[in-house]
């Protein structure tokens, strides 16, 4: 277990409110982490309407083709992969939160 400092400013609010520093810092990851969830999820759902399929599936599919070269797909894949990336690294930091 780690410990923080708080100022003594703070320190006093927070025993005046009757709030637990811990509570309040585990309330702010969790919203921090469901609010950058919410912005890679809505990328994953945009690539998948954008292309009418899932990343795998499209991953698949434009590096089974032979020479051929299309870099706005590539962008758009790197893109797609580290939002669905991401979307599996926040959930297990979820899960370690809870």
């Amino acid at each position: 277990m780690q410990t923080i400092e708080i100022d003594d400013n703070i320190a006093e609010i927070l025993g005046k409110e009757n709030l637990n520093p811990g509570n309040i810092l585990k309330e702010y990851l969790m919203m921090d982490l469901l609010s950058k969830r919410e912005k890679y999820d809505q990328q994953v759902q945009k690539m998948e309407l954008k292309y009418k399929n899932s990343f795998e599936n499209t991953e698949q599919e434009v590096h089974s083709k032979k020479n051929s070269e299309d870099f706005t797909i590539e962008d758009d894949l790197m893109e797609w992969e580290f939002a669905v990336e991401s979307l599996k690294k926040i959930d297990a930091y979820l899960q370690k939160v809870k």
